[in-house]
């Protein structure tokens, strides 16, 4: 399982990204707040899915701005890219 950002409370968004291993049911963290300007930044709020190794990211609340970006995480090379919408 895989999850992205949120809303943490008083703290407000968050761009930490994790992986469940349901085997150990142990969190890794896959990307955090260090990789900040490589990714889609902190939201929520938003649509993702996984498929075939990539998580896509659509969207999504910064604050009370609404977000229309669209991102695909590769799994292997472990980086986000931003994609175009049409």
């Amino acid at each position: 399982m895989l999850l992205y950002g949120g809303l943490i409370d008083m703290k407000g968004t968050s761009q930490d990204f994790w992986s469940l291993d349901f085997d150990s049911m142990a969190w890794s963290l896959l990307s955090g707040s260090q990789q900040a300007s490589l990714g889609p930044g902190p939201r929520h709020s938003h649509s993702a899915v996984a498929h075939q190794g990539c998580m896509y990211l659509f969207g999504g609340l910064k604050g009370l701005r609404e977000q229309r970006d669209f991102w695909k995480w590769d799994s292997c090379s472990h980086m986000w890219s931003p994609l175009r919408n049409k």
